[in-house]
């Protein structure tokens, strides 16, 4: 299930300081309402976008490259940097944050020789100069190029291979200025019709959903197609057969793989969009 956060309206009244570091001095700045944060759950950077005052006689300044922290009622929230600034008439000035994610835009190539997921986010944080947090240790090795690729799409391919041989998703995220990296968690926040105003449901079977898998894999020195395979007869007697195709580069591991796939893709897709409901900061 693939959701994006934005902010939503209060359930209780919200303290929400936001302390802008210019130069050497960290200033507090006065935002007007409307703050919003936008989260989601792979291949994005955290966001943050508000409009501040501007004040010519005041010492605080607000330039591209500043570090910018939020603290919610007390709670460090988010931790990123100025990458847009936009001074209107009214003397206000529009302002999007990232948070370090944002750094992973960047391309380069890497290659990875039975390294694990974990250690690939380690040696990119300390190529680009960004802050580790915990990482969860994938314990997967993985071996691949990824040439002229995104730092998204390099650390994305690599979770994406460890998904297929254990059947476990990791969320990469940003953690007030660390890197985080961990399985899917419960928040356990209810959501009722009295903390919501409405929502938006969908279940298909249209898009990302497969009960039949094959592999292939080109053994040329036998001058065969060795084929691997799973499948699910109870859904293929339901919803006829979707098969999902791909060849492989190497025979490790595939029949591992066609049965961790299933187990991915072998379900009805759903899709939620709650509208309106009440924000709690600790939710992702």
């Amino acid at each position: 299930m693939e959701y994006k956060a934005v902010s939503v309206k209060n359930s209780e009244k919200l303290v929400v300081n936001v302390l802008i570091k210019h130069g050497k001095k960290r200033y507090k700045h006065q935002v007007q309402e409307g703050l919003k944060t936008t989260f989601e759950r792979k291949n994005a950077p955290g966001k943050v976008t508000f409009t501040t005052f501007v004040d010519s006689d005041s010492k605080k300044r607000i330039s591209n490259g500043d570090s910018v922290a939020i603290v919610v009622n007390g709670k460090n929230f988010f931790y990123g940097f100025v990458f847009s600034i936009s001074p209107k008439t009214d003397k206000t000035l529009d302002v999007t944050v990232y948070d370090q994610l944002r750094y992973f835009k960047n391309k380069d190539t890497y290659i990875s020789k039975k390294r694990t997921s974990t250690v690939l986010i380690k040696k990119i944080a300390k190529d680009f100069k960004l802050n580790c947090g915990k990482l969860a240790n994938t314990k997967y090795p993985v071996s691949r190029i990824d040439d002229n690729a995104t730092l998204f799409d390099i650390v994305q391919n690599s979770l994406d291979e460890t998904l297929m041989a254990r059947g476990k998703i990791y969320t990469l995220y940003d953690e007030f200025g660390k890197l985080r990296l961990r399985e899917p968690w419960k928040v356990n926040r209810l959501i009722t019709s009295t903390t919501a105003e409405s929502y938006d449901y969908k279940e298909t079977i249209d898009d990302n959903v497969y009960n039949q898998i094959k592999l292939a894999y080109d053994n040329t020195k036998k001058g065969v197609q060795e084929i691997y395979m799973a499948k699910n007869s109870k859904y293929i007697n339901k919803w006829g057969v979707l098969q999902y195709f791909d060849k492989i580069d190497s025979r490790k591991g595939a029949k591992l793989k066609v049965k961790a796939l299933l187990k991915i893709y072998c379900k009805t897709g759903k899709t939620i969009k709650i509208n309106n409901c009440f924000g709690d900061i600790n939710v992702r």
